[in-house]
């Protein structure tokens, strides 16, 4: 059920943002080096046509089922609060098998462990939520956290979840104050790459290449 929205000044908020790049960094034929986008590399000679692999859509998906404030769309917060945000990630897929990476943004949140973040460090006061562990941890990259999951040719992914059981709880030990007294920059990002799987090099192990391939992401100007 719809909460109800709330006319008054909203006691303490959360904001979050959603943002999905698609990355077309796409390898030709036999080609050794990527381009983004519409950057043909070629391999000489051939008498064998050639086109960009295809790339269907990346979006991130969310809810609008939680309590917002009306006028900055941000999450309020009360006491003991449970906030159910399904957020989730689709792709089309492509031809080539690719990365989809999940880039996890915070402020004012800490890492109890590569999943799982939190805001304050009273018991009961805390603010918590996870990142679902159907995601592979990469590493942590100028102080965001990077995930990644790996689809076959032509494989869609089909919403998949963000949080860990689609929630975000609020200590019930908060009071008034304590939200009152939220810093107005604490906020989550969560920002979504999808490239393809090859032309990154051998490496000895998934963990290595997928992150060869982030940092690829990473030197193009649609990084955000």
């Amino acid at each position: 059920m719809k909460q109800p929205q709330s006319t008054k000044k909203p006691s303490g908020i959360l904001s979050l943002r959603l943002a999905a790049v698609l990355l077309c960094l796409v390898v030709l034929l036999t080609c050794l080096s990527a381009g983004i986008f519409a950057r043909y590399v070629g391999t000489g000679k051939t008498n064998n046509p050639a086109r960009v692999i295809q790339f269907e859509k990346l979006t991130i998906n969310d809810n609008d089922n939680v309590f917002t404030d009306p006028d900055t769309h941000t999450m309020l917060l009360a006491p003991g609060m449970t906030i159910h945000r399904n957020t989730s990630i689709s792709f089309g897929g492509s031809e080539a098998a690719c990365y989809v990476f999940l880039r996890v943004t915070t402020a004012e949140f800490s890492k109890a462990d590569n999943f799982a973040y939190r805001y304050g460090t009273v018991s009961g006061k805390t603010i918590d939520f996870a990142v679902d562990n159907g995601w592979t941890f990469l590493k942590t990259d100028n102080g965001a956290s990077v995930y990644y999951t790996i689809t076959d040719p032509n494989e869609a992914l089909d919403a998949k979840p963000v949080l860990q059981n689609g929630t975000i709880t609020v200590g019930a030990s908060l009071t008034r104050t304590d939200i009152e007294a939220l810093p107005a920059t604490l906020n989550v990002a969560f920002d979504a790459y999808a490239v393809q799987l090859d032309g990154f090099g051998d490496y000895a192990t998934e963990a290595a290449h997928a992150a060869a391939a982030w940092d690829s992401v990473k030197q193009h100007d649609i990084y955000i």
